[in-house]
């Protein structure tokens, strides 16, 4: 399958781009130990915000039937940059860095990348990754009055024939093995009609929602995390670019 070179759009749609390291660790990591990654980059994320899970579990037995229980505990850190629109999480089973828009290049998303995971590996000194993702969040706006899917989207939804051939809404997803890149891509994609009561949603768009991702052992000092990164990247690119028609390719260049 090949991968070529894609045009760089002026009019990228992108609402938010996420590259993701999840590890493996020798043992149980306390929050605590996330600290030091936030001292280093309080100068340049000034907000900070605890992320918690919680876990219901409903428990059988005793006089009194089921009984339900809620957990909760602190599982990471969230740093946001408000000049720059950047985001870092932090957690105590990886660490995952967001570009929101607008959206500059891949380049400084990788960098950015880069840095904090040197940050967060020396920290918490994890076993190995074992996953890494790429992740990027497309909204495409549709500004004709009647929406033919299939001038915007290479695989837009189907209603039979026999019915109205309009929709309200809509949700596809599809995964894909990718095997000369070892990797693997989710395509999700929704329709969002209009909402015009919403700052900066004034037409209904198109979501293009697509998760590339590779599933194994890296070593923390293996060279080949980076190569898988950019591997993830073409095949990002591939999924993307081949989602959508020519039609909507030029309304993005």
């Amino acid at each position: 399958m090949p991968f070529p070179p894609y045009p760089k759009l002026s009019k990228a749609p992108i609402v938010e781009a996420v590259i993701e390291f999840k590890v493996s660790t020798r043992a149980p990591i306390e929050v605590g130990a996330l600290l030091p990654v936030k001292a280093a980059l309080v100068d340049r994320f000034q907000v900070t915000r605890d992320i918690h899970y919680a876990h219901v579990q409903l428990q059988m037995g005793g006089a009194e039937g089921p009984q339900p229980g809620l957990f909760t505990g602190p599982v990471g850190i969230r740093l946001e940059s408000g000049d720059t629109g950047s985001v870092v999480l932090v957690r105590i089973d990886g660490v995952s860095i967001s570009k929101l828009a607008p959206y500059d290049t891949w380049e400084e998303l990788r960098d950015l990348a880069r840095e904090m995971w040197s940050l967060y590996a020396a920290a918490v000194d994890p076993l190995a990754i074992t996953r890494i993702g790429v992740r990027y969040i497309n909204r495409i706006e549709l500004q004709q009055e009647a929406i033919d899917f299939d001038r915007v989207l290479t695989a837009g939804p189907k209603i039979p024939e026999a019915l109205p051939q309009g929709l309200v809404e809509f949700f596809t997803r599809v995964v894909v093995p990718i095997p000369e890149k070892g990797a693997v891509v989710t395509i999700a994609q929704t329709f969002e009609p209009r909402a015009p009561t919403t700052p900066g949603r004034s037409y209904p768009a198109v979501v293009l929602d697509v998760d590339a991702f590779i599933e194994r052992a890296f070593e923390i000092d293996d060279p080949g995390t980076w190569a898988a990164l950019e591997s993830l990247r073409d095949v990002k690119n591939m999924a993307f670019f081949n989602s959508i028609t020519e039609e909507t390719l030029e309304t993005l260049k």
